[in-house]
């Protein structure tokens, strides 16, 4: 969406950033920081929801 390019096939995620290239590097780091925010805040809610339903059961 964002038209982030990379230098060659290589790693993705947080390591990924020695392939990008730098005129695409800010649009990287903002989608990479908006999947681990995504990601711990379904984390949470999940361990929320699970949690309480293990409590009910006991």
């Amino acid at each position: 969406m964002v038209q982030v390019l990379s230098v060659s096939q290589g790693p993705c995620g947080i390591i990924g950033v020695i392939c990008i290239r730098p005129d695409c590097m800010l649009q990287f780091l903002v989608s990479v920081v908006i999947a681990i925010v995504c990601t711990l805040v379904i984390t949470l809610a999940f361990a929320k929801t699970i949690g309480r339903k293990q409590l009910a059961t006991l």
